[in-house]
């Protein structure tokens, strides 16, 4: 069953869409706030930066790609559309973006999520120093 899990609030099973729709409004409210869609297929995960630009990544099951796209004018209503798509299984959920690939065999590079979790605890070590 699909879980969206969210950096600021509980764990939704089964969002619907405009669950979904009022999560990325929380998320538009909290630099720093992240959403991730969960599936037996993969995830898809978002967040938004601080120059109000929203970064999208998605990983499917049994693949070491994470995909990733960063659009400066994509929009939350975009957003929530792409998120519902790949929920419902859509085949073209993924085709109206362009996406770069970053193989994770080896470690690969941290994905928008990881790097802002890096962030945050780079600043809570540094504040609490």
């Amino acid at each position: 069953m699909p879980k969206l899990e969210r950096s600021h609030g509980s764990d939704i099973q089964d969002p619907s869409p405009a669950q979904i729709d009022a999560a990325l409004e929380d998320i538009e409210d909290d630099n720093g706030s992240f959403l991730i869609l969960a599936t037996e297929r993969g995830f898809i995960q978002t967040a938004l930066a601080a120059d109000g630009v929203f970064h999208l990544e998605y990983k499917l099951e049994g693949s070491d790609t994470l995909y990733q796209m960063r659009n400066d004018s994509l929009s939350a209503e975009e957003v929530a559309e792409v998120f519902e798509r790949f929920q419902e299984n859509h085949l073209d959920w993924s085709s109206r973006y362009s996406w770069s690939q970053e193989s994770l065999e080896g470690g690969g590079r941290l994905g928008c999520i990881g790097a802002l979790l890096l962030l945050v605890l780079t600043a809570v070590a540094t504040w609490t120093v």
